[in-house]
């Protein structure tokens, strides 16, 4: 990606190429690109829901690991290193919904 302040990366749309007299199947049926976008969202899609899926059973054993019937500095570090996990675990999950939503977003453009 180019870091530049004019540069503004081109936007991509599953709708069909359209010619001057609209949408074209043939000029659809032709372009690879449709598939290509097509075959990377559901890609996209599918790695998101995975991700968060396993965030979330993660999220439940260190919930229940935090219960454990523990004492000592051991355990109190032991509990701190959770809580740290299960805020970045709440971070990542925050990224998923803001990826899905761009991707969303993208392919309604």
């Amino acid at each position: 990606m180019i870091d530049s302040p004019s540069f503004t990366p081109p936007a991509f749309s599953m709708q069909p190429a359209a010619g001057p007299d609209g949408p074209s199947v043939d000029r659809m049926l032709s372009c690879s690109c449709h598939r290509i976008v097509a075959r990377s969202f559901e890609t996209m899609t599918n790695l998101i829901d995975q991700t968060e899926r396993v965030l979330g059973d993660a999220r439940v054993l260190m919930d229940q690991a935090g219960t454990i019937d523990w004492e000592g500095e051991a355990a109190q570090a032991f509990r701190a290193g959770l809580v740290r996990a299960s805020d970045m675990a709440d971070g990542q999950l925050f990224s998923l919904v803001q990826a899905r939503r761009l991707l969303e977003e993208e392919t309604r453009a």
